[in-house]
């Protein structure tokens, strides 16, 4: 573990048992978050207002909420996903963090419905444990200036998520139009990949300087306690590839 995580510039995401020591909030939230709000006397009871928060603690940087119950449903997960296929609210998420030192979170929003992304902000107006938006905007898109410029107006709106096995991020002008557009609002870049093509997403840093790119899930490296087996090598090489060339644009999680 120390190896891997030491390939990286900053791990955003740290173990539950190394949370008192983790920082109280991640770096690329700080430009545009809002002060912590009272709880007004007509949200007291409801979600994470009425668990009693007194102070900021540790923020988790990657958290999913979702209702397949909502008339419309949900993309995500599947139906026959036993585990995850049920209502998921903030509420649950502080009863079961609030006794590790966890009290807040950042939402990525795993939907592509764009109205979806309105769905959690509208959820973080009576939970305010919701602490960020990453949003769900397809780059590339006739309709992706637009939409950028009506969520990018809420506070909580960081940033968005793509994932690299889409249609490449470095081949497409419009795509690149749109990431610049991203940076020039002053939001992120979440990334769902894997760890043989962070040299790609070195390259798109490289390509647009002032885009923070954050990797999701640590790019995917599975961490058991043994030894990668061969065919790991290459990932690792990636993984070297993004830390000496990402500097201060990358973040992992």
């Amino acid at each position: 573990m120390t190896a891997i995580a030491n390939l990286w510039l900053q791990i955003v995401f740290r173990p539950a048992h190394n949370f008192r020591h983790a920082p109280s909030r991640p770096p690329f939230l700080a430009p545009r978050v809002r002060p912590r709000r009272r709880a007004s006397s007509r949200r007291r009871g409801l979600g994470c207002a009425s668990l009693g928060l007194q102070s900021a603690g540790a923020i988790d940087t990657h958290t999913h909420f979702y209702d397949p119950k909502r008339p419309q449903g949900v993309p995500w997960p599947p139906k026959n996903d036993a585990i995850l296929y049920r209502p998921v609210y903030p509420t649950e998420f502080v009863q079961l963090g609030k006794p590790l030192g966890i009290t807040e979170t950042v939402v990525v929003e795993a939907s592509p419905w764009l109205e979806d992304n309105q769905w959690v902000l509208d959820l973080a107006k009576d939970h305010p444990c919701i602490r960020g938006v990453v949003g769900n905007i397809k780059p590339g898109t006739d309709d992706f200036a637009s939409h950028l410029k009506r969520f990018a107006k809420h506070p909580l709106f960081r940033g968005i998520r793509v994932g690299v096995w889409e249609p490449s991020l470095l081949t497409s002008a419009t795509v690149l139009r749109d990431l610049r557009r991203l940076a020039d609002h002053n939001l992120s870049l979440d990334v769902l990949t894997g760890p043989d093509k962070l040299p790609d997403v070195a390259l798109l840093a490289g390509t647009i300087p002032t885009l923070r790119i954050v990797v999701d899930h640590c790019a995917n490296v599975r961490v058991d306690g043994n030894a990668p087996p061969g065919r790991m090598a290459r990932r690792f090489a990636g993984l070297r590839a993004a830390s000496e060339s990402l500097h201060e644009s990358f973040r992992a999680r």
